[in-house]
């Protein structure tokens, strides 16, 4: 029986998910995502400030992905033809179609066929029975007290302690080999790497005349390069989150057991933006409401592992339908969900 999924994650290194970009002495920073928060000061004044998060949505859009890899996983092993794109796109993001609502008979065919549709759902067609809010910072929490990570300026200004600031953010400059003359760069002739600045600095016109009073030299050399400056959530920060079913969905054991096995490899994974440098590494505690429990933990190397995985009874159940359906059950007409929704 599934119950509600309590989460825990903790960042072990950097954690990034952009929002957008903005100008600051004519530099490109990269901004986190921030919501407005309510809450009480050290005096017990209400006040309001900007906090960080990482958006359910795209947390459960990577249990979605997961899940569809399963499928897709299994579809090569058992010789099934892959989705044509426009099924692809039903299952694996949920939209890139114009379907509309069903009728509840075509919609519970679909359930029927396809758990990663049924579960997540798809556009307008068939409505998802997962509620996911977004991934919230709390210092402490318990039943009736939230406690953010709240800092106090001696002017009184409120902010988020755990967002790093103008004084030590990280900078990345990005450049081009072809140029510095590195690596691979080396082979090139004058001839190809003259060409080469010639193109670039003609696709940065307008860089070029904000630098007007550079030289050319100066202006293709600088296009070339990109300086950014990155916000980010510090290391130790603890994210709270949950999965619920909607209040007039039931999961299915099939449903609940590739939700569980889609948890398995989402807690291993990285969240956010640039993963490639390490960012968005995250510790697990999920606790299934039943006495089934996952924790991971990220070691000096920084890759993760399960420490612990202890399943109870319901949990086990649903793994097993779900193996069951994906071993017998699941087909090629599993991929074919557009055809019933015409």
């Amino acid at each position: 029986m599934f119950k509600t999924i309590r989460i825990k994650s903790t960042t072990a290194t950097e954690l990034c998910q952009i929002r957008n970009a903005e100008k600051e002495n004519n530099v490109d920073v990269i901004k986190p995502m921030m919501q407005k928060v309510m809450t009480k000061d050290s005096k017990g004044n209400d006040v309001s400030f900007m906090t960080p998060f990482f958006s359910g949505n795209s947390f459960r859009g990577k249990l979605r992905r997961e899940s569809f890899s399963m499928l897709m996983e299994k579809a090569l092993e058992k010789n099934i033809s892959m989705p044509n794109a426009s099924n692809f796109h039903l299952m694996n993001a949920g939209g890139g179609n114009d379907f509309q609502t069903q009728s509840f008979e075509t919609e519970q065919k679909v359930r029927d066929l396809n758990p990663v549709i049924s579960l997540f759902g798809t556009s307008l067609a068939v409505a998802g029975k997962l509620v996911t809010p977004n991934l919230m910072p709390y210092r402490s929490i318990e039943e009736d007290n939230r406690e953010y990570y709240m800092g106090e300026t001696e002017n009184g200004h409120i902010f988020s302690p755990i967002v790093t600031n103008q004084k030590n953010r990280d900078q990345f400059v990005k450049g081009d080999d072809i140029i510095s003359g590195k690596g691979n760069a080396r082979f090139l002739t004058e001839e190809m790497i003259s060409a080469w600045e010639e193109e670039v600095a003609g696709s940065q016109k307008d860089r070029a005349a904000a630098r007007a009073d550079d030289s050319k030299e100066k202006v293709s050399k600088k296009a070339i390069q990109s300086f950014l400056l990155r916000d980010y959530v510090i290391r130790g920060v603890d994210f709270y989150t949950s999965l619920s079913a909607m209040s007039t969905k039931k999961l299915s054991d099939i449903e609940y057991g590739m939700l569980v096995k889609a948890l398995e490899r989402v807690v291993l994974d990285y969240l956010g933006s640039n993963s490639s440098k390490g960012f968005g590494r995250m510790e697990y505690t999920v606790d299934f409401g039943d006495g089934s429990e996952i924790e991971t933990k990220v070691d000096a190397y920084g890759e993760c592992k399960i420490t612990k995985k202890n399943y109870k009874k319901d949990v086990k159940k649903a793994i097993k339908a779900w193996e069951d359906w994906l071993n017998n059950e699941f087909s090629e007409e599993t991929f074919k969900v557009a055809t019933l929704m015409k």
